[in-house]
């Protein structure tokens, strides 16, 4: 009977030949994120909204509505610069993975998790989509990695020109103790930038030519948010000088950079204040195209979480 005994395997061995264990994944820490974001993040973001135009406008937003321009042109500026951020990831990632049409809806969603939530929670969700819903030979993370770190770096580089051709207006302003926080920005932007540049070839997983066709469209994307940004503000207030919208441009830039600061229109809002204290109209300027870009990816997102929340009872039935 001894013998028997020894004969047999150890447990251990039996349990890892028939149940292998399961490697961890990103996606892991996503689904809890995209099972409340789905409830929380609509509401929350109407609310905030609501909070905001209330602190600012004191309750009354007749002053902000009779700034908005009458002509359909200015609507149509406003769907397009909600439009370029996801249709340029799409670029990208058709590219990369071949992805289908229905992609657009998933970009369109990681876009407004990051501008209603907190930065970078939409490539979260958009890494646990991928691997649910596209025909990947491989784990998206690396890619979704370094398209997110490539827009980051084209992202720092454009905030430096924008810094550099705005820096002759900074003197005409009285920023005080601004200068600091500024100058210890452009020493982050710099010094991340670098680290990346040095170690590409451990952190980045593309290849040269993908890198530089996704640095080629982020650098695209980049430009037309900010050209399409000013052209708002210009809408609404055509009376001030360019140079103010050139200095609000490198300022709106900078906040982008920031990676966990949700509503950077509406935070950019108040920058601007500071900046253009001395501007008629300028930060109610800037206050109702914030607005409006904000409200816009709150509709945006709740419509697509309503959608996502009725094709899963439809699935569930």
């Amino acid at each position: 009977m001894a013998s028997s005994l020894m004969a047999e395997p150890p447990l251990t061995e039996n349990i890892s030949e028939t149940t292998p264990v399961r490697e961890f994944e990103l996606a892991d820490l996503a689904q809890p994120l995209h099972d409340w974001v789905k409830f929380a993040g609509p509401a929350f973001a109407i609310a905030l909204l609501a909070a905001t135009a209330w602190i600012v406008g004191r309750g009354d937003l007749y002053q902000l509505t009779g700034l908005v321009p009458r002509h359909p042109a200015f609507w149509g500026l406003i769907a397009l610069y909600l439009a370029i951020p996801p249709l340029c990831d799409f670029v990208i990632f058709r590219r990369l993975w071949q992805l289908p049409a229905t992609g657009i809806a998933a970009l369109f969603r990681k876009n407004a998790s990051n501008e209603i939530l907190l930065g970078y929670l939409g490539e979260v969700q958009f890494y646990a989509w991928a691997r649910q819903h596209a025909r990947l030979n491989a784990s998206p993370f690396g890619a979704v990695k370094d398209v997110a770190i490539l827009s980051a770096m084209t992202g720092n580089a454009v905030t430096l020109l924008l810094l550099c051709m705005a820096w002759p207006f900074v003197g005409s302003l009285a920023l005080g103790k601004a200068t600091g926080p500024v100058l210890w920005s452009v020493a982050v932007l710099l010094g991340s930038s670098l680290v990346v540049g040095l170690f590409r070839n451990r952190i980045l997983s593309l290849g040269r030519a993908d890198c530089w066709y996704t640095t080629a469209v982020h650098l695209v994307r980049t430009i037309l948010s900010i050209v399409l940004l000013a052209l708002l503000w210009h809408t609404v207030l055509p009376a001030i000088a360019p140079q103010w919208w050139l200095l609000m441009a490198a300022g709106r830039q900078l906040m982008t950079r920031l990676p966990f600061l949700p509503n950077k229109d509406l935070a950019f809002a108040g920058l601007a204040t500071f900046l253009t204290g001395g501007v008629p109209g300028a930060p109610s300027a800037v206050l109702l195209v914030g607005t409006l870009l904000f409200a816009g990816w709150v509709a945006i997102g709740a419509a697509l979480a309503l959608s996502e929340l009725a094709q899963s009872r439809l699935i569930r039935r």
